[in-house]
């Protein structure tokens, strides 16, 4: 068929006349409409398929943040009767009250310094990912894991520090990944970067990670100056 309008067209030239140019014209744009229909479905095809795998990578993600939560409560348990037995071994009962707290108190910061580790920065990664334009969808999807791998340290961070922080702490942490996730729905095709913050997801993805950080920054400024007045 390109071959027949190819040489519709050489004749065209050749017959330059009113009637023969409208034809030329007509087929001309029912070629771009048959091209638009066939663009327009592929890239259907390509939002379709990156919304299955963005919605496979959060379920995944779920799951993995269940059996997370579970074990590291079994350890903390485990670690809360180590320390209780190592308690009762001893008859100077206020000395070890005050080394189980001490222990404690260590496990506490740690788990919270460790939180404020893995959260800084992932804001601006999330919005610098969505303002990115890849220039393959191998690029994308190498993108889009990088992104998720860190949101699961993120993730798993959290959980450690979740028996020791706040609710609002908490809450805030999930606010983050709740914006997280809406960039990651508006940022669905490879060739199509958030150039200008139409939506208010980048803002609101960077104001959540600032209020979280200095959430986690008081918290941890509190545990400093317990640590040196013990």
């Amino acid at each position: 068929m390109h071959n027949y309008f190819l040489q519709a067209f050489e004749w065209a030239i050749e017959n330059p006349t009113s009637p023969v140019l409208g034809v030329v014209a007509v087929a001309w744009w029912l070629f771009q409409k048959r091209f638009e229909r066939r663009w327009a479905a592929d890239l259907e095809g390509v939002k379709t398929a990156l919304q299955t795998e963005l919605e496979r990578a959060k379920a995944a993600m779920q799951r993995d943040h269940a059996t997370l939560l579970a074990q590291h409560q079994r350890e903390l348990e485990a670690y809360k009767v180590s320390l209780i037995a190592e308690a009762e071994r001893s008859r100077a009962t206020q000395d070890i009250a005050k080394a189980i707290a001490l222990k404690v108190g260590e496990r506490r910061f740690a788990a919270i310094a460790d939180f404020h580790d893995a959260m800084a920065g992932y804001d601006i990664e999330v919005c610098a990912f969505a303002r990115t334009a890849f220039p393959s969808r191998e690029d994308f999807h190498g993108g889009l894991s990088k992104i998720v791998d860190r949101e699961t340290e993120f993730l798993k961070a959290a959980i450690k520090a979740a028996p020791f922080v706040s609710v609002e702490v908490s809450d805030a942490a999930n606010s983050l990944l709740q914006c997280a996730h809406d960039l990651y729905e508006l940022r669905l095709s490879f060739d199509r970067p958030l150039v200008e913050d139409t939506h208010g997801a980048m803002t609101s993805c960077e104001a959540a990670g600032a209020k979280l950080d200095l959430l986690i920054r008081a918290v941890l400024s509190s545990y400093e100056r317990m640590m040196h007045a013990t």
